[in-house]
């Protein structure tokens, strides 16, 4: 196995793990270059194209959309997250018994007989306290801590048992973080003869399918692991393909020469009027939230006036028709439908006036703004949006597209210095998921949000066993997010998902594909 990545050194200052799918700079020569490299197609071969290349498959450190689905496949975990388009429901994984026996207890059993790669052994119970307990040593510096803050061990009771103790009742430490990217589990010994990290080249794992092959810009490819004694698909090898360029992914969907993409909202009324022959297409609605943040400690935005105009300016309802094609929901604010705490308020209207009145009694002489972004198509086309929203309110915004690994290392590289920025989280059905990050001195609270009633109320929701009660708390923390005008909430975008009409694929709610669930069509 071949790779090109550096491995993520120990006390890194972390990045918020989740991602823009895709949102990576169009490369106009990786199609070529991906599909050359291919060797003849077999009908056990999938192809899946990919927005970018892995990051970081260390559960400790991942970064991306891409890291997320590749460690969600390639990894066991306790419980999972069903695949489908329903509710986020969790079913038993690795794990053939789990159960919560009071508030601040989980017990598991794992599965005998699941395997790691590379001659490493068994899964055992030492190796989930070791994936679990890293995540709150600081010699590792786990990006993942906050996931973990409220875990006091993993007590080994047997060689596939144990007991996950909690300081305090955890109402949705199933959902987030074990059914997430953090709950994977990795092999004490062979990370350790690694040195404690890894990055695209992991030193074991277990699933139902390893890696074979790894040429960054290239391709990674896949194969079926037949020591894992749980559920496979229908093919014996999966190529990904690094096909930055929506629309030369389309392309290659047109030419046969992958089987699986997500692409574009934006995209979906094109596609819908012309699909390319022999293909599906998928369109779903996401619990993600995009939204436009204001470093607070900016001293050009620390007037909550200037933040307000700001917001009162943006024209929300332009950027889900000209970046989505209308395919988002308009958000209130993190929780979106259906979640607990969703904050079922009217959206504000767009207030030019109101704004320009805002920034007059301010007296503040608000400089040229820099929007930072993500260089893609989407980012460009809401930023651009933005500096004409701004520009008739009287402010100048310099937009500023970047490659997105410098993207998500603003907090560390500008801090306070931050201004205007873009911003997208996944969501997994937990409201907690998003809100827990907004506190003092969080590397992931780029607004400088702080606000000690927020804290109080954050504290209550996380040990509340009673949901309707929980999602009131959600409900006044949301509102004071709202308040402090740091937030402008744009979108819950949908997921489109176009593949070949030969195969069904398996997908979590969110269109993310699970390999062992992709089925040939008719099978």
């Amino acid at each position: 196995m071949s790779t090109k990545s550096s491995v993520p050194g120990r006390g890194h200052p972390g990045r918020r793990a989740i991602r823009l799918t895709g949102l990576v700079t169009a490369l106009g020569a990786a199609l070529a270059l991906s599909v050359a490299s291919l060797s003849p197609v077999r009908a056990e071969t999938l192809r899946l194209a990919l927005g970018a290349d892995p990051s970081a498959l260390d559960p400790a450190f991942w970064l991306s959309d891409v890291d997320r689905h590749l460690i969600n496949n390639l990894f066991p975990k306790l419980v999972i997250y069903k695949p489908g388009s329903e509710a986020w429901e969790w079913e038993l994984s690795a794990a053939e018994h789990f159960e919560q026996v009071d508030p601040a207890t989980f017990s598991f059993r794992l599965k005998p007989g699941l395997m790691w790669t590379n001659g490493y052994g068994e899964v055992t119970a030492e190796d989930v306290k070791y994936s679990f307990e890293r995540h709150l040593d600081p010699e590792v510096g786990s990006w993942n801590d906050k996931e973990f803050e409220w875990m006091e061990e993993v007590e080994v009771t047997g060689r596939y048992s144990g007991l996950i103790k909690m300081k305090r009742p955890s109402p949705e430490f199933i959902r987030s973080p074990l059914a997430r990217v953090p709950g994977a589990i990795v092999s004490k010994k062979a990370v350790e003869e690694a040195g404690g990290t890894f990055a695209t080249d992991p030193p074991a794992t277990s699933g139902p399918y390893r890696i074979e092959e790894f040429v960054s810009g290239e391709k990674m490819v896949l194969v079926r692991d037949d020591a894992w004694p749980g559920k496979h698909g229908d093919f014996d090898r999966i190529v990904m393909i690094p096909i930055t360029d929506e629309n030369a992914r389309i392309t290659a969907m047109r030419a046969g020469e992958i089987d699986w993409a997500s692409v574009s909202p934006g995209a979906v009324p094109a596609l819908e009027s012309n699909m390319p022959e022999g293909t599906a297409l998928d369109v779903r609605d996401t619990l993600a939230v995009f939204w436009l943040g204001m470093s607070q400690k900016n001293p050009a935005l620390e007037d909550p006036s200037v933040r307000k105009a700001i917001a009162s300016a943006v024209d929300v309802d332009a950027i889900i028709e000209a970046v989505y094609a209308g395919n988002a929901r308009r958000p209130t604010a993190f929780a979106a439908p259906g979640l607990i705490g969703h904050l079922d308020v009217a959206a504000p209207a767009r207030d030019v006036e109101g704004a320009r009145a805002l920034l007059a009694e301010s007296g503040v002489d608000v400089p040229t703004l820099a929007l930072d972004i993500v260089n893609s198509t989407q980012m460009l086309t809401a930023g651009q949006i933005v500096q004409a929203n701004l520009a008739e309110v009287g402010i100048s915004v310099e937009v500023n597209p970047m490659e997105e690994g410098t993207y998500w290392n603003l907090h560390y590289d500008k801090g306070p210095d931050k201004q205007l920025y873009f911003q997208q989280w996944d969501g997994t059905g937990t409201t907690s998921y998003h809100l827990k990050w907004f506190v003092p001195d969080n590397v992931w609270n780029w607004e400088y949000f702080e606000n000690d009633d927020y804290v109080a109320l954050l504290d209550q929701a996380l040990t509340e066993l009673d949901e309707e009660k929980r999602g009131e708390l959600y409900r006044r923390m949301q509102q004071l997010m709202l308040d402090s005008n740091a937030f402008v909430f744009i979108a819950h975008p949908a997921a489109a998902i176009l593949y070949r009409d030969t195969i069904v694929p398996g997908m979590l709610p969110d269109g993310l594909p699970v390999y062992h669930e992709f089925r040939k069509a008719g099978s």
